[in-house]
């Protein structure tokens, strides 16, 4: 994704957590947990090394998604019935228990895939 002269990089972190503690991890250690604003990250973010299914920024408050950067939900691609969203492995999004623990994809502003799996493996795209 290239936001202006911002490019950003997409991380598939394998270890299981819930959706609150996967998002404290990606702010910590990256920027958030993905936002997919249209198909193409969608797509981007399907075919991240490791990828099977797992968190994204996606989150209900108040009967409302929000994603957790703050950005509006611009694209969807749901099945939902919880408050928080999933990316399966077939690129459709699943709104699943917050508290289950489930791998995750962060983000950051670098214009390459990492997966993280405690050695680091670079992809340039």
């Amino acid at each position: 994704r290239n936001n202006g002269n911002v490019s950003t990089s997409y991380y598939f972190v394998p270890n299981s957590l819930s959706w609150q503690d996967s998002q404290k991890y990606c702010s910590k250690n990256y920027t958030d947990l993905v936002t997919i604003e249209n198909e193409t990250v969608n797509q981007q973010v399907l075919v991240l090394p490791g990828q099977s299914c797992g968190w994204i920024g996606l989150h209900r408050e108040n009967d409302k998604w929000l994603w957790s950067n703050g950005d509006p939900l611009t694209f969807t691609n749901w099945k939902r019935e919880f408050f928080c969203a999933v990316l399966q492995s077939d690129g459709y999004w699943n709104d699943s228990d917050c508290s289950q623990k489930k791998p995750f994809m962060c983000y950051n502003g670098e214009n390459f895939f990492i997966l993280n799996n405690d050695i680091f493996k670079q992809l340039q795209i």
